[in-house]
Formats: structure tokens, C-alpha cells, sequence
């Protein structure tokens, strides 16, 4: 039917093993039309400026774009981990972690979605990747804070802050 149309065009049947494999990763994709949404809503209420928006859309549609071309292309293959999942969860962290540092008002609305990459990577990464994954999303929320406090410590509530690394250490 025409309405199946785009949808044979993002996930081929032809090879059973790769529709399945781009229909998780299109889910994933889905979250991460979700962040922009959420940022879209933020931007309606005051709290996002216009070009962090913009930015954030464009990098996060990139992001999308470069991972269904790899899967697409099959060229996903040559790689150790084929769903690159550890790729996926740092790009994403990376996406993130550039938002809320623009994004200061929305950091603590935002801990929650920057813990989301690695829900993928829960099944997906043995458990040193996983803990690897784990250390490099702390160690990355505590660079964006220090970055922060340095560029512009009147904007930074460093009791607040560390309440967050605590709740985001203990979440994760």
C-alpha cells in the first residue's frame, strides 16, 4: 500500500538480520526526535534560546542522518561492535552535554534524557564497555559543570551541581 512505501524505503526486508537491526536503531532515532520536541517545547516557554535550538536540532539530525547512512550502507559491518552502540551512547552523551551547557536553565530538566543513551547500551555493551560508557558519561557531566563555573561561575550553583553528579552517579 502507498502508506508502507516509506517506511521499505528506511528498513529494506530483504535481509532479515538488517531490517531488524535498522528498526532498533530507528527507534533510537525516535528518542532522539523526542530530545528535539522536548527542546522545541522548551524554546515555546522562555527557557531555550532560538539558535541552541537550532543548533541542537541540526547536530542531533545529523547524528541521525550518519547512522541510518552506516546502517543503510551495510558499512556498520566493519566495525567491532556492528550496532555501534558505544558509538551511538557518546555521540548522544557529546549532543547533550553541549546542550545543557548552552542551555543553563535546563540542565536538571535535561539529567534525566542524558542518562537515556545508555538505557541502548544496557544489552548491547558487555559489562566493561558499559562501565566504561558509565565513567565517560560522569566524567563528562563533571567537564560541562567545570567548563561552566569557568566561563561563567555567576550562572553556576555549585551546591546544586553536585547534588546532580551525586543523583546522576547514583542513577546510573
Amino acid at each position: 500500500a502507498f502508506w508502507e512505501m516509506p517506511w521499505l524505503f528506511l528498513n529494506p526486508e530483504a535481509d532479515p538480520k538488517r531490517a531488524h537491526g535498522i528498526r532498533r536503531y530507528l527507534m533510537a532515532a525516535g528518542t532522539s526526535l523526542l530530545v528535539v520536541f522536548l527542546l522545541a517545547v522548551s524554546y515555546a516557554q522562555g527557557v531555550l534560546a532560538l539558535p541552541v535550538l537550532i543548533e541542537a536540532t541540526v547536530i542531533i539530525g545529523a547524528l541521525i542522518a550518519l547512522f541510518y547512512a552506516l546502517f543503510r550502507s551495510g558499512l556498520n559491518r566493519h566495525f567491532p561492535d556492528p550496532n555501534l552502540t558505544m558509538e551511538q551512547i557518546l555521540l548522544a552523551s557529546m549532543t547533550l552535554l553541549y546542550i545543557m551547557y548552552q542551555a543553563e536553565r535546563l540542565r536538571g530538566v535535561l539529567l534525566p534524557v542524558y542518562m537515556m543513551p545508555l538505557l541502548f547500551g544496557t544489552f548491547g555493551l558487555n559489562r566493561t564497555r558499559l562501565l566504561l560508557s558509565l565513567l565517560l558519561v560522569l566524567i563528562g557531566y563533571a567537564g560541562m559543570v567545570l567548563l561552566a563555573a569557568y566561563t561563567s561561575p555567576d550562572n553556576v550553583d555549585a551546591a546544586t551541581e553536585v547534588m546532580r553528579f551525586v543523583v546522576l552517579g547514583i542513577a546510573l
